[in-house]
Formats: structure tokens, sequence, C-alpha cells
């Protein structure tokens, strides 16, 4: 497909800088287009009209600010990557769940579990059990496996470290989706979950996940009804998941 020129600008006096920007900015739109869509020149023409009268007014707004639109829409690709490195920081840095934290939000829930040790307990060191378990959940491998072997004799301390770093790991996405006002969560289903589980495949709504935190009833992890071991289900994995206005994702 080629530009079809067939559009008279209400720009007054535009200068060959304004209509190179113009024609750049089609242009760019144009080759996004052909790798996605094969329009009819009869609707390729109307899109094109719409992105031309677009395309206009941003050149008013670079004229009333005193700029190139070459130059404002720069600043804007500025703006806009720092507002995405905010966002990944955000995403991957903000709202480590540290020890008031745990015991705050996940003490609670992990108190009703019951393959779970006493939690105002102390371990053969004379250390709190409570901050084994949470010790248990660093990404640091020797703290976490330092702190799992301290809870041996008292739990099965493989299923207490997974279920508490579960726990964990899902409040620190829904605390990030909160803090970017993301309405929803990915959730991935995985052979190690229970078919109960399977049905929560998709996108789940960030504030009905949030609220059963609070109230100490998460719908995972949760333990599996057992006499003799401790059984349990991770529930699907949890991203983050921007919000897409426009459906695509």
């Amino acid at each position: 497909m080629k530009p079809i020129e067939n559009y008279t600008s209400k720009v007054l006096n535009i200068t060959s800088h304004e209509l190179d920007y113009r024609e750049k900015t089609w242009l760019q739109i144009l080759q996004q287009l052909e790798k996605y869509l094969d329009l009819p020149n009869d609707e390729l023409l109307t899109l094109k009209r719409q992105c031309f009268i677009e395309i206009d007014q941003l050149i008013e707004i670079a004229r009333s600010a005193g700029k190139s639109p070459f130059v404002l829409e720069q600043e804007k690709v500025e703006e806009q990557n720092k507002e995405i490195s905010r966002i990944r920081d955000v995403e991957n840095n903000e709202f480590i769940i540290g020890f008031e934290e745990f015991n705050k939000y996940i003490a609670p829930i992990i108190k009703k579990v019951k393959f779970f040790p006493d939690l105002a307990g102390k371990t053969f060191l004379g250390k709190s059990i409570l901050e084994k378990i949470y010790q248990s959940t660093s990404s640091e491998y020797y703290e976490s496996s330092e702190a799992a072997g301290e809870l041996l004799g008292f739990c099965d301390a493989l299923a207490v470290q997974g279920f508490s770093k579960v726990l964990k790991n899902n409040l620190e996405i829904i605390f990030r989706s909160r803090a970017l006002n993301y309405d929803s969560v990915k959730a991935i289903g995985h052979r190690n979950i229970c078919k109960v589980c399977t049905n929560l495949d998709g996108y789940l709504p960030v504030e009905s996940l949030w609220i059963a935190y609070m109230l100490n009833a998460p719908l995972f992890p949760h333990a599996i009804p057992s006499d003799d071991e401790a059984r349990w289900c991770p529930g699907p994995t949890l991203l983050i998941a921007p919000n897409d206005p426009f459906g695509l994702r």
C-alpha cells in the first residue's frame, strides 16, 4: 500500500518542515498497518484523513509551545520512557514484603494451616519460628536454606517454606499492581495445581485478591486435607498484567 494523496490541511502557512513531520508520522503509521491489515483504498483514505487531522492538531500544539513538532515528539518519547522506567521499577523492585508486613498480612493466614508449627515457638537454637519461616522465603539461597534447616523437627520444612513463599510472592504482586492502578493480574495454571485452581487460569481482579488477603482467606495457596502428610496446592502463578484499554493482551 502507498499513501493516498487527498487531503487539504487546515493549518495556516504550513512549513516544509511541518509537512515532513506529517508525512514521516503517516508513513510510520502505514508501515505498522501493513504488518497486520490489508485495508481497501476507501478505508485507507478515511484512515489517512483522520490521521492527518490529528497530526495537524499536534503541529498546532507544537506551534503554540514555540517548538518544532519533531522536538515536541521527542520530548514526549522521553517522558514516556521515564514513566515506563518508573513502572518497571515498581513492577520489579517495589513493595518487597519485610518481616513487619509478613507478620501483619501472612502470619494470620498460615496460623490457620494445619501443617504449620506454633508461630510463637522457638527453634532448637532459641530463634523465633515465625522469623525463620519468613527468612525461608528469602530469594537468597543460603539464607532460605539455612532458615528451612532450622525448622526441621518442628514441621515439614519444605511444605512450610513453599507455602509461605507463594503467599509472600503473590502479595507482592498484588501490592505492586494496586500501586500502579492495574485492574487485574494474570493467573497462569500449571501441572502442579489442583482441579479447582485450574479454573482460575486467566485474569483475576486485583481488588478481590487484596480483600481476600485482608480477610486472611486467599483462594491460593491452600492446604489439601490429609491425615499423615503436609499436602498443599500453590494455585496458579501470578504475573503483573498492565491495564490494556485496547483489549489486545
